[in-house]
């Protein structure tokens, strides 16, 4: 498979059965949600957007005050999750950064090994941290506010996954992901069809149905569209399908 191209901006050492499975008061045992679940929760928030065929267009660079640059990074028992950073890493932000668990489908994403749950991603992305010091950093990024924050990013690896973690100055996680697609177990999603079949509803980007986690090689859209909500799946020979999930009234 070959190397992607880094997609985001992580305690070392092998990884081991029976990890705990809480992080920074995150319950990660507690159960992942669906791509479906997800891909509805963004209706319901109204994420903005486009039909999600390529990257999210550059924004404006953050920028800080130069004074407030850090001096050193954060303590390591500082580092910690929060629920924005489980969400970013497993789910992913309104399907526009983020979502690195397998079978979470985001076109040019690499996701985790279909063999790592919730748990497991979480304490490998905490568990680079802990390694030795940052391997870049300080530096500019936003936070889940999209506000400027300074970041470090670490690296590391986790039964033999390259693991990058980025770490805001406070210590709090911001994302994590396995840079190497190369790297065993590791998942690739290709580019999402460009240009997208006709009607797909344009509020979600579209997921994709990867076999190496026992999907069909489809692609599929979900959303509002009008009034309704629909689903439009474009198979892996490239007949689309559209179904009616019922009606759609806008807040």
């Amino acid at each position: 498979m070959a190397t992607p191209k880094k997609p985001d901006g992580p305690d070392g050492g092998d990884g081991t059965a029976g990890t705990p499975s809480k992080y920074g008061g995150i319950d990660a045992g507690s159960g992942i949600s669906s791509a479906q679940a997800a891909i509805a929760q963004a209706v319901q928030k109204g994420h903005p957007g486009g039909a999600g065929q390529g990257p999210t267009p550059p924004s404006k660079p953050p920028t800080l005050d130069p004074s407030t640059r850090p001096t050193a990074p954060p303590d390591m028992d500082d580092i910690h999750h929060s629920e924005a950073s489980r969400q970013h890493i497993i789910e992913g932000d309104g399907g526009r950064q983020g979502g690195h668990l397998a079978g979470t489908g985001f076109s040019k994403k690499t996701e985790f090994p279909k063999d790592w749950d919730e748990a497991k991603i979480l304490d490998a992305a905490h568990r680079v941290t802990q390694q030795g010091p940052p391997a870049k950093g300080p530096y500019l990024t936003k936070d889940a506010d999209g506000k400027p924050a300074w970041a470090y990013d670490y690296q590391g690896t986790v039964d033999g996954v390259e693991v990058k973690t980025t770490v805001l100055a406070n210590g709090e996680i911001r994302t994590a992901y396995p840079p190497n697609g190369a790297d065993p177990g590791v998942i690739t999603n290709p580019p999402a069809p460009n240009p997208a079949p006709k009607g797909v509803p344009m509020s979600n980007p579209p997921r994709y149905s990867h076999p190496d986690v026992g999907g069909d090689g489809s692609w599929t859209w979900e959303g509002p569209k009008g009034n309704k909500i629909i689903r439009v799946v474009q198979d892996a020979q490239g007949n689309v399908t559209t179904t009616v999930l019922g009606d759609y009234k806008k807040k």
